[in-house]
């Protein structure tokens, strides 16, 4: 039998929301979702979208990076790699002042 599909730690639906809470909870506002590429013909548009931050005295921090063949595929894709990526900032700017 084949083996079950590795579980994410947010269903695609709601990684864009818990993203929000979890940028919101720390207060971070809220994430902006940018297309960065289009490629492909009408009827196969293949779309790149980054998920980023305005991060006071970091500037604009790129959280994640996916693409897909529509942007909210790529918006929700992005949104998992960004929550992964958002602890490791949080980690990183632990204890730093804005200086």
């Amino acid at each position: 039998s084949a083996p079950e599909p590795a579980r994410s730690p947010a269903p695609d639906r709601a990684a864009k929301e818990i993203l929000q809470q979890r940028m919101q909870a720390a207060g971070l506002g809220t994430p902006r979702y940018v297309v960065t590429a289009e490629s492909g013909p009408d009827h196969l548009k293949h779309f790149t979208v980054e998920v980023r931050l305005d991060a006071p005295g970091h500037g604009d921090v790129v959280l994640g990076q996916a693409a897909a063949g529509n942007k909210k595929e790529a918006q929700q894709a992005a949104a998992r790699i960004a929550c992964l990526q958002l602890e490791e900032y949080l980690s990183s700017t632990e204890g730093r002042t804005g200086a």
